[in-house]
């Protein structure tokens, strides 16, 4: 399967790496290219430096508009201009969540975007599904557009499912402790909405939202007025 990846930060070098690391056994995903805005240099060192996974095992570098992994070549890019040929694009920028601003991708040659965030906005469930692996799934009818939820909704919906289907979830409260993220500030900054989100992240607990129930709610949608978060 030919795979593009949409954005290289935290997640879209995870992806790759994943990518990487079952290919060594199982090769049958082939990354055809990559896109980010950022220096692609500086992106190379960072995919191979990584401060929470360690060195890659291979040696990664940029040259004449390919990211080279050891003896492999992956045409990388500034803009998506053409996606022909492509399977799925994974859209992992952070930037694009609501479903309307993904259909772009299909139009550029794509078959399939999955989305590695919740949806945003109004939308159409059934057109636009949010699927948990080993939660719901088995609900896939081919549709071209599919988000995988987020890192908190993978961690909570097998459990809560496991709950239900086992004793009937009557009532509960999902509170979850996620380390900080690139949106937070490293020292104490003014945050255009949130006197918490101003403190500085590696030092101070801060408590905030999560979108989280909403979208177990997707995945498991009879705990809708069962599971609550905030």
């Amino acid at each position: 399967m030919k795979i593009f990846i949409n954005g290289f930060g935290r997640i879209g070098r995870c992806v790759l790496r994943a990518i990487l690391e079952r290919n060594d056994t199982n090769p049958d995903l082939e990354v055809v290219g990559i896109n980010d805005p950022a220096n692609w240099e500086i992106l190379a060192y960072l995919l191979e430096h990584d401060s929470v996974h360690g060195l890659l095992n291979k040696e990664a570098r940029y040259s004449n508009g390919k990211l080279i992994i050891g003896s492999l070549e992956i045409p990388v890019f500034n803009s998506i201009k053409d996606l022909k040929g492509v399977g799925v694009i994974i859209e992992c920028s952070g930037k694009f969540l609501e479903p309307k601003t993904l259909e772009n991708y299909p139009l550029l040659g794509a078959k399939k975007v999955l989305l590695s965030a919740p949806f945003m906005g109004e939308y159409d469930e059934k057109q636009y599904p949010t699927l948990v692996y080993g939660v719901n799934h088995f609900l896939y009818q081919n549709q071209a557009i599919v988000s995988n939820a987020s890192c908190t909704t993978n961690a909570i919906a097998p459990i809560c499912a496991i709950l239900d289907k086992a004793f009937s979830i009557k009532e509960g409260m999902l509170t979850t402790i996620h380390s900080y993220t690139s949106d937070q500030k490293l020292i104490d900054l003014a945050h255009p909405l949130d006197k918490r989100r101003s403190r500085a992240a590696a030092s101070n607990i801060i408590p905030t939202t999560t979108k989280a129930a909403l979208a177990l709610h997707k995945g498991l949608p009879n705990l809708k007025n069962n599971m609550h978060g905030h």
